[in-house]
């Protein structure tokens, strides 16, 4: 579909260039549109950083329920290290 093309041509685009807005970005690993989520995932791996404001969302993200989502806000809070805390509740 259109949606579809587009949506692989945005993130196409930001594994190109980059995410410059971490805390945005990481809001996308809770949409409700599992595509989405599942396309953010992908690129967590390429952050460059996970600033403080971003936890929140990344924790949120841990109980998706989607092995992927969970698996990437894993990843990214495992990389904050011992900022990431309080996500391990």
């Amino acid at each position: 579909s259109p949606d579809e093309a587009v949506r692989g041509a945005a993130f196409a685009a930001l594994r190109q260039v980059g995410v410059t807005d971490v805390v945005g970005f990481a809001g996308l690993l809770t949409n409700s549109d599992r595509e989405v989520a599942r396309l953010a995932a992908e690129l967590v791996p390429l952050l460059p950083e996970v600033p403080d404001a971003a936890i929140p969302k990344f924790t949120a993200a841990l109980g998706s329920g989607d092995p992927p989502v969970v698996a990437a806000a894993a990843f990214a809070l495992g990389s904050v290290g011992p900022r990431a805390a309080p996500a391990a509740g």
